[in-house]
Formats: structure tokens, C-alpha cells, sequence
């Protein structure tokens, strides 16, 4: 049957009512909605997994190094030079694998002779290697972290106690818990835990850069205040320490990480006396060393970090990892069993 001139009139006047428009907006509004964690999730995956091949790298330019020289960097004393008040020396385990990750230009403008001053309100100035401090190495920034240009991200595991091994006297048991990251320049001989338990790089946030705010994942807290100097030589006294800041005005380090240069824990080191992400927040003693204290695994992939191990694997440990087993996984010589990370 046909339709008569009245009707077909009216078919050609009809569109796309307000109700209709709202209801199609509604729905996409609804797909969006129900899409935008996926897609956030599936960004998110993907910088992970960008993140564990940079630290695959970092181990691998490390056992080049170690192939020509025999040993992994650091070695303070193959450039001697007179240690000056204030000022801590050598340059980073990271700024002496420069030539295995392909920056062989970057590392002929470097100073292996130079000498650093850092302070907990402030980044850090050189000597020498000033016109690097702001120089951005890929290599050593996670993705998924908001590293100032210069900075890093991924730092040598120094092992379980909150100090430098070699300089500040610390007893058994913890004194045979050194990680991979020593002043002598480690060789891979003596790994004897094994080199798929031995964590040899993980992450860690960089510092907010602003000295007016505290952000306890990413900043240090420098004075425990009221609490008088702790002897910080175990990972049981950094863990004391540091649950004593809670609930107080920080005083502390804004700056972490903000130069690849510095062989320091302010800057390239970390150690496992709190666990990954910890709740926990990060801290060093100022009234003895702004190198004795917790700075810990920290990333923003989620619940865990990616480590990467002496023998090239990288994993993603979670945040729920025994302690145990996270402190294990960080000596080089501390013959404890891993398992289960």
C-alpha cells in the first residue's frame, strides 16, 4: 500500500530527539567510563614492562663492564683524588656504565675526579660535572615515574642495613649483608648466594623537588625530631626510626634522585630495610650521616616493583613479600634461603 504525500512529508521532517541525543550520550558517557580504567591499565602494563627491559639493560652494561675490567664499577680509587670537607665522591656506578648503553658521548664530557655536595634542602651541585647534573639519560628513568630532567629512577641495591658498609662499622650479623653496590668495585665471584637471588637494581621514586612539602613516598626524612642521634647499624634500628616520624613536622630531603652522578643513597643507592612500597615512610639520620637511614624499593606500577637480578632476569616482587625474604634477596654473601618472591 502506498503511503500518501502527508505522511512521507512527516518521515522527512523526523530527527533525532533531545530524549534520544541524551540517552546516546548517556551510553557513551557509560562506555568511557566502563573503558578508561582498561585503557589506563593497559598504559600502565606497558611502561611496566618498558621498565623491566631498562633494567635488564642496566644489569647487561654492568657484566660488560665487569667482562673488560674484571670487576662490576664502583672503584673510588682509580681516579685518586683528596676527599674536601663537605663533599662525597666518587661519580655513580650508573655515570661509569655510560659507555655500555651507548652514551659514549656523554661519558667522554665526564669527570671521574670530580667531587659532589648534596643537602637535604636543595639538589645537588658538582665541581667538575656541572653542565651533566641536568643531562637526561633514558636509560635510567622508569616511565612511570616523574623523574626531573637528570634524574634517576633506578638505583644499585646496597643491601640490608641502613649505611654504608665499609665506612661505618657495622656488627654481625648484618655486616656480612652487603649488596652489589660497594665502593671497591665488586666482583662477580663473590655472589655467593647465587646470581638469580641477588637482587642487583630495583626502583625507586624521585623526589618532589619541593622543599615546603613532604610527600612520604617520595621524599627522606633527615631529623627524627626529639629522638637525639640513633645508631642506625642494623635493619632493625631503621625500622625503629623510621615508624618515629610518624604524626610529626618533617624535617627532610626533597631532592632524591634528582642526578644519575652522585654514588650516594640520596641519589643512586637503596637498601631493603623497609619492604617494597613500604607504608613505612623512608629515613636517615641527620644529626649522624644523610647516609644512614631506610631508602627503599618504590614505584608507581602498582603493587610491588620490578628488580632486576645479578644474572639478568628481572621480576616484579609485590609489596606483600615476607621481609625476610626481601632482605634475602638484597645481601650477596648472607647464605639466607629465597624463596617464594
Amino acid at each position: 500500500m502506498s503511503s500518501s504525500p502527508g505522511n512521507n512529508m512527516v518521515a522527512a521532517r523526523r530527527g533525532t530527539t533531545v530524549v534520544e541525543l541524551l540517552v546516546a550520550l548517556s551510553i557513551l558517557s557509560l562506555l568511557m567510563a566502563l573503558l578508561s580504567p582498561a585503557v589506563m591499565q593497559a598504559r600502565e602494563q606497558a611502561r611496566r614492562a618498558e621498565c623491566s627491559n631498562k633494567l635488564r639493560q642496566l644489569v647487561a652494561a654492568a657484566h660488560e663492564h665487569h667482562a673488560q675490567f674484571g670487576k662490576f664499577p664502583v672503584d673510588s680509587n682509580d681516579v685518586p683524588v683528596p676527599l674536601q670537607p663537605g663533599l662525597t665522591s666518587p661519580v655513580s656506578m650508573q655515570a661509569r656504565l655510560l659507555p655500555f648503553l651507548e652514551r659514549d658521548d656523554l661519558f667522554a664530557q665526564l669527570s671521574l675526579a670530580d667531587q659532589f655536595h648534596y643537602s637535604t634542602d636543595g639538589p645537588p651541585t658538582s665541581v667538575q660535572n656541572s653542565a651533566l647534573l641536568g643531562v637526561e639519560v633514558d636509560s635510567f628513568v622508569c616511565p612511570s615515574d616523574s623523574a626531573p630532567a637528570g634524574g634517576v629512577s633506578y638505583r644499585v641495591c646496597a643491601g640490608t642495613s641502613p649505611g654504608v658498609h665499609q665506612t661505618i662499622g657495622i656488627p654481625p650479623p648484618d655486616a656480612a649483608l652487603s649488596g652489589m653496590a660497594t665502593g671497591a668495585g665488586r666482583r662477580l665471584s663473590s655472589v655467593t648466594d647465587g646470581t638469580s637471588s641477588t637482587v642487583f637494581f630495583s626502583e625507586r621514586l624521585t623526589g618532589d623537588r619541593n622543599a615546603e612539602s613532604y610527600n612520604p613516598r617520595r621524599d627522606v626524612v633527615t631529623n627524627i625530631h626529639g629522638s637525639g642521634p640513633l645508631p642506625f647499624k642494623s635493619a632493625a634500628d631503621g625500622v625503629v626510626a623510621c615508624n618515629l616520624t610518624w604524626g610529626q613536622v618533617q624535617t627532610h630531603a626533597s631532592f632524591s634522585g634528582s642526578t644519575w652522578l652522585v654514588w650516594s643513597y640520596q641519589s643512586t643507592m637503596y637498601n631493603h630495610v623497609l619492604g617494597p612500597n613500604s607504608s613505612t615512610p623512608d629515613c636517615a639520620n641527620g644529626d649522624v650521616g644523610i647516609d644512614l637511614g631506610a631508602f627503599s624499593a618504590r614505584s608507581n606500577h602498582g603493587a610491588g616493583v620490578n628488580v632486576a637480578l645479578v644474572d639478568g632476569s628481572v621480576r616484579f616482587v609485590s609489596e606483600t613479600v615476607d621481609l625476610t625474604v626481601w632482605r634475602a634477596l638484597a645481601s650477596v654473601a648472607g647464605n639466607e634461603s629465597v624463596s617464594g618472591f
